[in-house]
């Protein structure tokens, strides 16, 4: 799926790219980018899916289609927020102290 999804977005892109960044092959990219997005959210790939949501707001932007663009927007938003607070979780005490002990273990043992 995630495979899927990259090859959506590297396609419409690609379209975007070929046809000049025309209206047509911006409309024309739409549907690809869709899938990506539904592809990312299902599996839950949230840098790629801002990606996404980010290019199809401002592809709506372009169009002039403002709902569209907000809601586009909107998404964005919140998948990095969702982002932000899965980088900030931190892990346990104790997989610091074993990565602390870990590291000092090597340290003296490259010293000798």
């Amino acid at each position: 799926m995630e495979q899927r999804a990259l090859a959506c977005f590297t396609y419409a892109r690609c379209t975007i790219a070929a046809g000049e960044r025309s209206p047509e092959s911006l409309r024309a990219a739409i549907p690809f980018l869709d899938k990506a997005e539904k592809d990312y959210a299902k599996i839950e790939c949230l840098r790629s899916l801002a990606d996404v949501q980010y290019l199809l707001s401002v592809l709506h932007h372009n169009l002039g289609q403002e709902a569209e663009r907000d809601a586009a927007a909107a998404r964005t938003l919140k998948t990095e927020e969702l982002a932000t607070a899965e980088a900030a979780l931190e892990s346990e005490q104790w997989v610091a102290d074993v990565w602390k002990l870990t590291t000092d273990i090597g340290a003296k043992l490259a010293m000798r």
